[in-house]
């Protein structure tokens, strides 16, 4: 199993996070008895990049975020991990349409919303008719 280690300095709840690689390190293992949603992988190399702070797991597919680094014993280290969901699952999920009922920033009048506020004015206005009408006639001109 690899792990690629990297610089996250993007904020945590984006999607998409600006990352610098720092380096990949092959023969990691997790530790017996772990989650894969906050795992521990022990690492066994004498060059651990400094500054780490995000990581990807081939074998699990999935990006993490990292703790502090514990070292077990000379060359050994312990890493605890907890899973970013947003970028793990954005290639999965950015190509579905959905229709959305309620966004606090776009407004429709076309769906049902007890939150959105709709007014009715009634604006009646009178006008002349250009051309006479010579029979009984109604008119009912609406707009909007």
């Amino acid at each position: 199993m690899n792990l690629t280690f990297y610089k996250n300095t993007s904020d945590p709840k984006k999607a998409m996070k600006s990352l610098t690689s720092l380096g990949e390190i092959s023969g990691v293992a997790m530790r017996d008895e772990t989650q894969v949603v906050n795992p521990e992988f022990l690492v066994a190399s004498q060059a651990l990049p400094s500054d780490f702070n995000y990581c990807y797991c081939d074998f699990t597919g999935r990006d993490y975020f990292t703790g502090d680094p514990v070292m077990v014993r000379t060359g050994l280290y312990r890493i605890p991990c907890h899973v970013d969901i947003l970028t793990t699952a954005y290639n999965k999920y950015k190509n579905i349409t959905a229709t959305i009922s309620r966004n606090e920033l776009v407004r429709t009048g076309y769906m049902l919303d007890a939150e959105y506020k709709t007014l009715a004015y009634e604006n009646i206005v009178t006008q002349p008719f250009p051309n006479a009408m010579t029979t009984d006639t109604i008119v009912l001109i609406t707009v909007g």
